[in-house]
Formats: C-alpha cells, sequence, structure tokens
C-alpha cells in the first residue's frame, strides 16, 4: 500500500521507536521485576479467555501455565497444542511481533526458553 508523504514520515518515526505498547496490562514494573517472568507472561491477560476458547481448561491455565514453579518446558507443552487456534488472534498478535526486534517468535519456538522476554 503506497501511503501519503504525512503517513510515510509518521510509519518513519514509529519504527525508531524502541517500545512497542501492545496493550497487555501487564503489572506496573515494580512488582513485574519482583516475580520471574517467561513467555507465559505475554498469554496472561485477555489472551487467557482465547486460550479458554481453545480448550484450556481454566484450571490448568491458573495452577500450571502460569504456575511460577512450572518448567517453561511443561509450560510450553500445555501451551502449545492450543497456539494454532489463538495465534492469528488480536490478543496474541503481540507474541508475533517479535522477529521483527530479533527477538525469536513464539511461534517457532520449542519451549526451552526461546519464548522467554
Amino acid at each position: 500500500m503506497k501511503l501519503s508523504a504525512t503517513a510515510q514520515k509518521l510509519y518513519d518515526a514509529f519504527c525508531e521507536f524502541e517500545i512497542i505498547d501492545a496493550h497487555e496490562h501487564l503489572p506496573p514494573k515494580k512488582g513485574r521485576l519482583a516475580t520471574a517472568a517467561d513467555f507465559s507472561l505475554l498469554f496472561s491477560h485477555y489472551t487467557r479467555h482465547d486460550l479458554f476458547s481453545a480448550g484450556m481448561p481454566e484450571g490448568v491455565f491458573h495452577k500450571r501455565f502460569r504456575g511460577p514453579e512450572v518448567s517453561l518446558e511443561e509450560k510450553w507443552k500445555l501451551f502449545a497444542p492450543f497456539l494454532p487456534a489463538i495465534r492469528h488472534g488480536c490478543y496474541a498478535r503481540p507474541a508475533e511481533i517479535r522477529p521483527p526486534l530479533g527477538w525469536p517468535s513464539c511461534g517457532n519456538a520449542t519451549g526451552t526458553g526461546a519464548c522467554a522476554p
């Protein structure tokens, strides 16, 4: 799509931003830094409802997928079957913008930390 000169200037300026606000509703920085984070954090707010709709039981989500004592490998095993059903939804898209930033896509991850923020 061809952009107008103004739109192109805005796009070029936005490409220089070092942050992306994908509206994840992450907790405030102080609390967020006090807990270990992994890829499941990206799927912990609105996306949880997509996971439920795709068939992930709520108990599995709350106790296993978001459980701090659960390994990344185990979380990936819980999550991977549902990714194809949610990956193109607007809430899961922030995880897929990672490749342009030089980070691996969660869609290509093996669960061994490749999705870890």
